[in-house]
C-alpha cells in the first residue's frame, strides 16, 4: 500500500500540516500518517503514530517508520 506521512510536533507545525492533509484529501485519497507529539482529531488523517522528537529535523529519525511500502514524505508547509 501506498501513502503519504507527515512529521510534525509544536502546535504550529501540527497546525501546517493539518492544513496540508486537508488541501491533498481535496484531490486523493490516499491514505496520510501524521507522526507527532500529541494525540490528534482530525477527519484528514488516517493514523497517527506518536514520537518523542529529541530535535528539530527529528525527520530523519522517523521517516523509515513509514507503515507504506512506498511512501510520499510532505513538508507540514505543503499546500497541494
Amino acid at each position: 500500500m501506498n501513502g503519504i506521512i507527515y512529521i510534525a510536533f509544536k502546535d504550529s507545525f501540527i497546525k501546517e500540516a493539518l492544513l496540508s492533509a486537508e488541501s491533498l484529501k481535496r484531490f486523493c485519497d490516499i491514505p496520510i500518517t501524521l507522526f507527532t507529539d500529541r494525540h490528534i482529531d482530525s477527519e484528514y488523517i488516517d493514523d497517527i503514530k506518536i514520537i518523542k522528537p529529541e530535535h528539530t529535523r527529528s525527520k530523519v529519525d522517523y521517516i523509515s517508520e513509514s507503515p507504506y511500502e512506498k511512501t510520499l514524505y510532505l513538508d507540514s508547509d505543503t499546500v497541494i
